[in-house]
């Protein structure tokens, strides 16, 4: 039976798809909305959307948001809200990028910052592209921090998330293995076609 010709069940399915910045979450977003377009809502990374107002649209014009910490606060907000509503639309979703991710970069970046929400309860499954040497920019993330980010996000999945994580592998079997398991999960969450539709 075909994902598309299913009817939904009442209960959500919430996935993101997380990991430190050009760790390749967005090819794996790319390849599974093309596989399920029309099986979930797939929602873009909220950075890339709210950018531009912020004077971003590639690499180099991220250090000037970065060392001004009111408008880089200013950002964070806003990308938050961002990804809030287009997560409240839908409940079921697969997002580039969590909020819990959002608050790794804050702790890292805000000096300051002391998260005072907690966003776990938000998302059924996590597929985690880990951190690997190097990284590769893409032209628009820059590759600083990556580690700090990395360690801040995974002490905060520690204390907030308490769905199924999942650790994507790397190579060329991550996209097959990341297919293969949405494919599952939303087969899991949906019913056969009412026969008196």
């Amino acid at each position: 039976m075909p994902l598309a010709s299913a009817r939904r069940k009442t209960t959500r399915l919430r996935i993101a798809i997380d990991g430190a910045q050009s760790t390749g979450k967005t090819t794996v977003f790319n390849h599974l909305r093309n596989a399920f377009r029309s099986a979930a809502t797939f929602i873009p990374e909220a950075s890339r959307k709210i950018a531009l107002d912020f004077g971003v649209a590639q690499t180099s014009d991220w250090p000037e948001l970065l060392s001004n910490p009111s408008r880089l606060r200013e950002f964070f907000d806003a990308e938050e809200k961002w990804q809030r509503s287009a997560e409240d639309a839908s409940d079921m979703f697969v997002a580039d990028s969590s909020l819990l991710l959002v608050q790794a970069y804050r702790c890292h970046f805000e000096q300051d910052y002391r998260f005072h929400c907690t966003f776990g309860s938000r998302y059924d499954v996590i597929l985690y592209c880990p951190l690997s040497e190097g990284g590769v920019s893409d032209g628009f993330r820059f590759l600083d921090g990556r580690p700090a980010v990395a360690k801040a996000y995974e002490a905060i999945v520690l204390e907030q998330f308490h769905g199924d994580f999942i650790e994507l592998p790397f190579g060329p079997s991550r996209l097959q293995t990341a297919e293969l398991l949405i494919q599952h999960l939303l087969q899991k969450h949906y019913l056969a076609r009412d026969p008196h539709e």
